[in-house]
């Protein structure tokens, strides 16, 4: 089997756009002397070009030859800047996407160019051509570095999926943002499927609806089905407080989330009963009230300022000399060496629900913690970072 790298330019073509919303996707072959040379299982890279951003161009897909080269017109007009573009009768061959990295994980450029075995591929040396066919040599090294540093990168360390957001808009824009809120939190937080929310939450026919509409909303926020009742065990300020920690760890996906933290920071569960009851509401509401609704209310999203976790870890390490879970001392940098390295957790100790109007989060309210003990904190019911430290002195003791 051969490797190639098919490059795409964003001036002229939807890159991002045409790979997040298809699977199944096809890509011209201009140079007419390899159409003979593909054939089905041949892995192919896809380089997205620079278009006049630096860092931008590189790598952002893998995908897999699955037809061969077939000459016709290119069935993805709508991607095109140009549709006319499209018409071009031109050899295409049919690939199945396995892996995306359009976000800052993707191998660019530059990255490529300081490999002393990938310095050499061809379209850093003539960029203009579609289809590049690369050594075997070249073929492996190319494999490692995006296991490395993609697909490690994309699973590693997260707590949250990445969303994969979708262009259509028309079932988003059809309904009122409160509509919408109610959706997101029927979706993440109940775990109820599409059909159910178009019944219960849209009011709609569901032999009619079959679900398309709550689809299409989430879907528009790239809340597909990694997302279904994730945070079913706990209240929305701490779904919040995840995400925010979340796009501290992984900067270059805050893009891909603020759709959804701006969401659910305009809800709030109007009942008398507090956000750390939700659960219990929830499995009544269902059972006993099916005429019932929960009423939503929309307030003003609080922003948590993505330097502070930045700040508090320096400010930690002055005082004490490296960085450590305060309530286990768990010391990543101890366990896994290079690795762990500045790495640990920033827990937010005032939920954003607790905060008054205009009131900003200190550098003191955040505690540095492991993952396990951050989530041992968020789990139901709530506790401060002392209370946890003295169940984990108190089990050791009595081990």
């Amino acid at each position: 089997m051969s490797t190639w790298i098919f490059q795409g330019n964003p001036n002229r073509f939807k890159v991002d756009e045409y790979l997040r919303e298809n699977k199944e996707i096809v890509w011209s072959i201009r140079q007419g002397h390899y159409v003979k040379d593909i054939q089905i299982g041949d892995t192919v890279y896809i380089w997205r070009s620079e278009a006049g951003k630096k860092g931008y161009g590189g790598i952002v897909a893998r995908t897999t030859v699955t037809d061969l080269p077939v000459a016709r017109k290119d069935s993805t007009s709508k991607y095109w800047v140009t549709p006319s573009d499209a018409n071009e009768v031109l050899p295409r061959v049919l690939m199945h996407v396995e892996e995306l990295a359009l976000q800052g994980n993707h191998l660019n450029r530059e990255f490529i160019k300081k490999n002393p075995t990938l310095s050499d591929l061809l379209i850093l040396k003539m960029s203009n051509n579609t289809n590049y066919l690369i050594s075997s040599i070249q073929a492996a090294e190319l494999l490692l570095q995006w296991n490395n540093n993609v697909i490690r990168s994309n699973t590693g360390n997260r707590e949250i999926p990445l969303p994969d957001p979708v262009s259509r808009n028309r079932e988003f824009l059809s309904y009122s943002e409160q509509k919408r809120s109610e959706v997101v939190f029927e979706y993440l937080f109940k775990g109820n499927t599409h059909r159910w929310i178009d019944e219960h939450t849209l009011e709609l026919d569901p032999d009619w609806s079959r679900g398309y509409q709550a689809m299409g909303i989430l879907h528009h926020l790239g809340l597909k089905n990694a997302y279904k009742g994730i945070f079913k065990s706990i209240s929305v300020s701490e779904a919040i407080d995840l995400i925010e920690q979340e796009c501290v760890e992984h900067p270059a996906d805050r893009q891909l989330f603020a759709p959804i933290i701006s969401s659910l920071g305009g809800i709030k569960i109007s009942v008398h009963q507090d956000e750390d009851s939700i659960g219990d509401v929830q499995a009544e509401y269902g059972k006993e009230y099916p005429e019932g609704k929960i009423a939503f209310v929309l307030h003003k999203k609080r922003e948590r300022n993505p330097k502070l976790i930045k700040e508090a870890k320096r400010l930690f390490i002055n005082k004490y000399g490296r960085l450590y879970c305060e309530a286990c001392n768990f010391d990543f940098q101890k366990v896994y060496g290079d690795r762990g390295v500045d790495f640990i957790e920033g827990h937010h100790t005032k939920l954003v629900s607790e905060m008054n109007e205009g009131e900003k989060t200190k550098v003191e309210d955040i505690a540095m913690l492991c993952s396990n003990c951050h989530r041992m904190i968020h789990r139901k019911p709530l506790i401060s970072v002392e209370e946890l430290k003295v169940l984990i002195l108190s089990s050791r003791s009595e081990g």
